[in-house]
């Protein structure tokens, strides 16, 4: 990872869980025993942070697993457990059969998504707040964790995240708090809650342009600029922008394998503003399709298979990283959009003229009349390009 230029690991819940994906906590202060210990744990932190990465950990507060201390009280106790207001409870005894007699859609008890294993958490009550507030400041403070990316944010009182931050910005004044957040976030990036949100209107605007071809490359301007523009500017730097994540299908699938596709898809990743991310495996070109019950897109990481590992993403990826890193305007929001038709996307991120051709042909020709004054800027005796990156 150090090699291929990363500077900051996003873990998905480690925590001891029920199941391999682990967003039913059992225990929000153990690793779970199938990934190591939080003595490993804490040296991988260290080892990270020695090679220049930071860590973000994954929050799963709007809910907790059916396993956990909590919800089992309430189970054996009914509304006579000291846990019984942490939870949206309608009628006791919280499971009037055995659980795999439950109907998700017709339960006593509020869940996520309808799933009986994930009673959702009222963070209103004090004692369940303060529970979770301690469990955030313990992996930031006491394990030296950099970050919180907080799971369906939208679920969770305001209230609760205000906290949340205070708490977190006194553990560590320069922490990253990221909501996972599908729709428009203003309510909660007014600086009292998030940094940012998880960009998955930019990953929309991407994949229809580059991977579907289901839009021109007018439409796609016009889906970068709102979706660059929703947010106020020093929200949009830091941004979270992905192309796949393992709610999606990766993006190799949707591209039915077009290497050229899903190559033109990180290179507008890596010149945009925001913090880019690949989803682990990306740089190797994993696929694997979301959805019917097989979650080929959270397979494990194929280290020992190296027929699996697609080097030319992973070189192309790593000379992306090292573009960004050398050109500082692309984190930046500013944008000179220049020409945009059906296939080709020509725009300036400071000095750098980016042209993007979504057709079939891999050669085409730049007619100087398109890109008018920007064309003759590159064209003046006095103006040297040191460097014509071609990817």
């Amino acid at each position: 990872l150090q090699g291929l230029g990363i500077t900051g690991l996003y873990f998905c819940p480690v925590f001891l869980a029920a199941s391999n994906h682990r967003y039913d906590t059992i225990d929000y202060y153990t690793v779970d025993p199938k990934l190591g210990s939080n003595k490993l744990f804490r040296k991988l932190v260290d080892k990270a942070h020695s090679l220049g990465m930071k860590v973000m950990m994954d929050a799963v507060f709007n809910h907790i697993g059916v396993g956990s201390e909590q919800w089992q009280d309430v189970v054996k106790k009914g509304k006579e457990s000291k846990y019984a207001d942490w939870f949206y409870i309608r009628e006791f005894p919280v499971w009037p059969r055995k659980k795999s007699e439950l109907d998700g859609r017709h339960l006593n008890y509020e869940t996520f998504g309808c799933v009986v294993d994930m009673p959702k958490m009222n963070t209103e009550n004090e004692a369940c707040r303060n529970f979770l507030l301690d469990v955030a400041r313990y992996w930031i403070e006491d394990m030296d964790c950099d970050g919180w990316r907080l799971d369906v944010a939208n679920e969770v009182d305001h209230v609760f995240w205000r906290d949340f931050k205070r708490t977190i910005r006194k553990a560590k004044k320069d922490s990253y708090i990221l909501g996972e957040i599908w729709h428009d976030a203003m309510p909660w990036l007014r600086g009292e809650q998030f940094d940012a949100v998880m960009n998955y209107p930019l990953t929309d605007a991407i994949m229809e342009f580059f991977i579907l071809k289901k839009t021109s490359a007018k439409e796609f301007m016009y889906a970068a600029n709102k979706a660059n523009g929703a947010y106020p500017r020093d929200v949009t730097e830091m941004t979270f922008n992905l192309l796949e994540s393992h709610d999606t299908s990766r993006v190799m699938r949707v591209a039915e394998g077009d290497l050229k596709k899903v190559r033109m898809a990180y290179a507008y990743l890596f010149t945009n503003c925001g913090s880019p991310c690949i989803f682990q495996g990306g740089e190797f070109g994993l696929d694997g399709a979301k959805g019917n019950g097989i979650e080929q897109n959270r397979e494990c990481m194929p280290w020992d298979n190296p027929e699996r590992q697609n080097m030319e993403i992973w070189h192309f990826i790593k000379r992306l990283i090292g573009i960004r890193k050398q050109h500082l305007d692309f984190i930046k929001p500013d944008v000179k959009w220049i020409h945009a038709d059906e296939y080709i996307l020509v725009f300036m991120k400071g000095d750098t003229l980016l042209i993007f051709n979504n057709a079939k042909a891999q050669d085409f020709f730049i007619d100087p009349e398109l890109v008018g004054s920007y064309w003759e800027l590159l064209t003046e005796t006095d103006y040297e390009l040191e460097e014509r990156v071609v990817l």
